[in-house]
């Protein structure tokens, strides 16, 4: 066996997302599903940055998109994430913020449209 190895990891949430920084420590902790992240078109890396809309599927979140009508947006990714691969040993713990914050609006990863339906499911939040 070996000693003296660390296991836990630090990270800090991305605070270029808010307006002001209270409620920094009001995060969810979550799990983020690998397979239910898109790999980049040009990369092939899959990521998903700070600001993204996030819903819940299973016990588990993914990116939450405007199309998505039955399913709301129950917070917002509070840092980047890198994912190995798709695969179930890909998923991520992260955090996410869902309320009592106040973002800026052009730091949240979606539409005008899904914008409008982010802003009416997180009735907490502040956009600006």
């Amino acid at each position: 066996m070996a000693w003296n190895i660390r296991t836990a990891r630090t990270v800090t949430p991305s605070l270029e997302i808010l307006v002001q920084q209270v409620n920094v420590d009001v995060a969810a902790s979550i799990v983020l599903d690998a397979g239910g992240v898109t790999p980049d078109a040009t990369t092939g890396v899959r990521s998903l940055k700070a600001g993204t809309p996030l819903k819940k599927v299973g016990n588990q979140y993914v990116p939450w998109l405007t199309a998505d009508a039955g399913n709301l947006c129950l917070g917002i990714l509070a840092r980047d994430e890198v994912f190995p691969d798709g695969t179930a040993q890909s998923d991520l713990p992260s955090a996410m913020w869902h309320h009592g914050q106040w973002f800026r609006k052009d730091r949240i990863i979606t539409d005008a449209a899904g914008l409008v339906k982010v802003m009416a499911a997180l009735p907490t939040c502040k956009f600006s």
